[in-house]
């Protein structure tokens, strides 16, 4: 199959949002670095390696799509 329809679509991303695809620890490794060479080079609390993690989930208000999502999710 070539194509995949919208609720497959839907499917995928609920699936990937339980499971995720590819490497979890990267972004937590990428942080760690951060914070180590930002507390090596610069004078001042550093803060928490926690505090350089990319925040995906918080970037607004939801659209219509993330709504749709989140009911698949609940319904899981």
């Amino acid at each position: 199959m070539q194509h995949l329809n919208r609720r497959q679509i839907y499917e995928w991303m609920a699936y990937a949002k339980l499971f995720p695809f590819g490497d979890d620890r990267a972004d937590y490794r990428t942080a760690l670095q951060t914070f180590f060479m930002r507390a090596a080079w610069l004078e001042g609390d550093p803060g928490e390696p926690a505090d350089y993690m990319p925040k995906f989930d918080n970037a607004g208000p939801k659209t219509a799509a993330q709504l749709i999502v989140d009911e698949i999710l609940e319904s899981l």
